[in-house]
This record gives C-alpha cells, structure tokens and sequence, in this order.
C-alpha cells in the first residue's frame, strides 16, 4: 500500500516529458505503476465535534482519502448504538492524505474485540495529537506505510497493540515516523513498529501490558527508541528481535517487568538502561 496525490505545476518536454510537482516524490515508483487523473481531492475540510458523540454499524465513522490539510477534532466514537464492521478503524485518513490531523479525540470499542482507534494510511505529514483509544480490539493508533507521519501524546489503554507503525501487509513500512509522548497501557503489546526505516519513539510509558512494553519487529532498519518508561510489563520491557537492523536506544526505565526487561540485538547500541542488564539475544 503505497499511494499519493501530486499537484503537476507544469509540463516540458514533447514525449517523454518532465513534470514539476508540488513538492518532493518521497518514494520510488515504476514506470509501470498505474497513472489517475484525479480533477479534485477533499481539501481544507474541518470537522469540529466539540465532543459530539458519533456511534452505530457500519464500516467507519470518518473516513476521508487523499485529503489535503484536513482536520477531524473533538470527536466522541463508541460503540453504545452498534459495532463497525470486523477490523475496521473508527476514523482514519485513507490513501494519499497530506498535512492531515485528527486532534482531541477519543474511540471506545467496550465489548467489541474487532475494532480500532485512529489510523493513518499512505500519508505524508499528518497526525494523530492527543487522542485516546479505549479497548480496541486491534490497534489503538496505526501509522501503516506513511511518510513524516507522528503520533503525539496520545493514550492507549486495552488494545491489542496501543500504537503501531508499519506496513498494510505489503513490507513497505514507514519512513521517519515518530511516536512522541503518551501512555501505551494494559494492552497486549504498548508499541509495535516493524518493516520502517528511521522510526523513532521517545518519552512515552508502555508500562502493565500483557506481552511487551515495546516490541521492534522483523524488517526496522535505524531506529532510535530515547527516553521510555516500560515497567511492569508481563515479557520484555523492550524487545528487539534478531534480525532487526541497528536500533540507538538510551535513558530505558524498565525494571519490574515479569520476565526479564531488556532483550535486545547485539547489532543495537543500548544505553543508560534502569532495571536488569540487558540481555544480548543469540544470534
């Protein structure tokens, strides 16, 4: 999954020609890959809840694609009046979003172990600022194959993952995305980011989840993971697979959890860990 709009300011050439784009393409494409025409994209939409309580079947509550500097805030979702479809998000910005933001809202999916938060898909620049998710049955907040994307002080609590990056299935992943700030509890894993290049989580607390505090999957290359609080957590505090590529690590709180709490690869330089020494994983 990897698709974005682009504004073509002007044409050069008489075949092939030369396009001067809106801004910087941030991904390799192939000749090959498919070319739309698209005449219009949602553009300076602003949808201000002031709390407004959204609930009921169906597939997702707001759902806007390619959007342009768009806004979803203050938003209430839950669901007391009927479920959304199995795995569907409560709100997210589809394909191709650019400078995009959901802001001050808040998803509970009591009862409901299908459904997710907030999500971010194929965008560039946009966010997902001071939100809550609740009990989603799949992840709270989910940055799948973004560019320059973050989520920032933002809670999770009950989830199966409470916040994730990385790829819609594909093994694309993201690329400088940030998780900033925020409490990631009580779910299975706090923080689950795998298959991006140069993520970076910092001054978060993923502590009493089930599994993992922080989980670094297969595929990450150049991660940095800085000022984190994992304590209590039922496996690792910070858990880095084998065949992740080197990942910065310092200033780790992570004693107390049930197992031991730091078990990372040897590739990865870890400092000023708090709790049991870190354990080297064998390669």
């Amino acid at each position: 999954l990897c698709q974005q709009y682009y504004t073509v300011k002007s044409v050069s050439g008489s075949g092939p020609y030369t396009l001067t784009l809106d801004r910087p393409i941030r991904r390799p494409y192939l000749a090959t890959n498919p070319i739309v025409e698209a005449l219009t994209v949602p553009t300076d939409i602003r949808i201000i809840g002031n709390g407004m309580q959204v609930t009921g079947t169906g597939d997702r509550y707001v759902e806007i694609a390619a959007g342009r500097r768009c806004v979803v805030q203050g938003l209430y979702a839950d669901n007391a009046g009927g479920a959304l479809g199995a795995l569907s998000p409560a709100m997210s910005f589809d394909i191709g979003g650019v400078e995009c933001r959901f802001e001050d809202c808040v998803v509970e999916s009591y009862g409901n172990s299908t459904n997710g938060g907030c999500i971010l898909e194929s965008c560039e620049r946009s966010s997902i600022i001071n939100c809550q998710a609740r009990y989603a049955g799949v992840t709270g907040f989910g940055l799948y194959d973004c560019d320059a994307c973050s989520i920032v002080n933002s809670h999770a609590y009950g989830c199966i993952y409470g916040g994730f990056m990385g790829s819609d299935g594909v093994s694309i992943g993201c690329r400088e995305c940030h998780i900033r700030g925020g409490t990631f509890w009580t779910n299975q894993q706090g923080i689950l980011i795998g298959f991006n290049e140069r993520s970076k989580i910092s001054d978060v607390d993923c502590s009493y989840n089930t599994q993992n505090g922080i989980k670094v999957a297969s595929g990450e290359a150049d991660a940095c993971i800085t000022n984190i609080s994992a304590i209590g957590n039922a496996h690792y505090g910070v858990y880095l697979m084998s065949d992740v590529l080197p990942v910065q690590g310092s200033a780790w709180r992570c004693e107390g959890n049930a197992l031991k709490d730091v078990q990372y690869s040897s590739r990865s330089t870890i400092a000023n860990v708090v709790g049991s020494p870190p354990i080297p994983y064998l390669e």
